[in-house]
């Protein structure tokens, strides 16, 4: 028993290290990052000043205790306001838009991936085709395609059926919607791969034979076999998505939290934008796994 108990603490110890080491790693990485200007623009001067660059590491990391203080520039105010008037109200709005975005894409690529599944050779070639052309557009081109259909529709038949930029009032479903279709298409590319890889396998054919309709062998068998290699790939379609968000933002008007990734006047605010945006992907990926480990999901294929 005592041996089991040194052997837990050590355990949790040794990630315990891991984790603050991380966490450093990342923060010093983002502290630099913030201060990179310093390091080859000084006095509206190009050149190179290391000393000038040590300096403001050094005074972004005393100024982050201080960021009562901070303040970001909103475009089309023109005006600078307190991060912390702006922030609240403007955190959850993007969160709130990306996560929706996130979720909705996830399930409808699910539930396309599974009557993909059914249907024919010839036809699931040309699927694969069809989504390898839509995945190579850009963001760019997608969003402003969906805000010019509504507009043409609006022009069309006089029906406004969705509020496209973001003045007086929230809006949410335009920019939901265009956020969702940025990563769909590799989102469902990813998961085909994963899915016709996994119904190779014995154990698929095994449950057939035991008499297991599709969709049971779907969903109690595959989904759960699928979920840790799903889950490698979903840092990729988060940063995906947050850049994708920061130009939705953009081009919907919207005043939201990515203002503070380049509308930042100083520094520190930049080191914050970040690090609330690692904190989601952070409990996301612990959930996954804890998820994982609560349905018993293999952690390698």
């Amino acid at each position: 028993m005592k041996n089991y108990l040194h052997f837990l603490n050590v355990y949790i110890l040794s990630k315990g290290i891991k984790l603050f080491l991380k966490v450093l790693l990342v923060f010093l990485t983002v502290l630099m990052l913030a201060s990179m200007k310093s390091l080859i623009y000084n006095q509206n001067i190009l050149g190179f000043y290391p000393f000038e660059f040590l300096n403001t590491v050094k005074t972004t990391f005393g100024n982050i205790l201080s960021l009562k203080d901070g303040l970001i520039l909103i475009p089309h105010m023109v005006k600078t306001i307190s991060v912390f008037n702006y922030l609240p109200k403007a955190y959850s709005y993007s969160m709130t838009v990306l996560f929706s975005a996130l979720l909705l894409g996830v399930i409808f690529a699910f539930t396309f991936v599974y009557m993909y599944l059914w249907f024919p050779i010839k036809a699931k070639r040309l699927v694969r085709k069809f989504i390898s052309i839509l995945e190579t557009l850009p963001d760019v081109f997608i969003i402003m395609s969906f805000q010019f259909g509504v507009i043409y529709l609006y022009k069309k038949t006089g029906l406004k059926f969705l509020q496209i930029y973001s003045l007086n009032t929230e809006v949410y479903i335009m920019p939901i919607i265009c956020l969702m279709l940025v990563p769909l298409f590799m989102l469902i590319r990813i998961m085909i791969t994963l899915f016709e890889k996994e119904y190779e396998k014995l154990y698929v054919d095994f449950a057939r034979a035991k008499g297991l309709s599709q969709l049971e062998v779907f969903t109690k068998h595959v989904v759960r076999n699928i979920i840790y290699s799903f889950s490698q790939y979903l840092s990729l379609i988060y940063w995906m998505m947050i850049t994708s968000l920061i130009l939705v933002e953009y081009l919907f008007l919207i005043d939201g939290f990515t203002l503070l990734l380049y509308r930042f006047v100083s520094p520190e605010i930049f080191i914050l934008a970040v690090g609330l945006i690692l904190l989601p992907y952070g409990l996301i990926i612990l959930l996954i796994k804890l998820i994982g480990r609560k349905i018993g999901v293999p952690q390698h294929e």
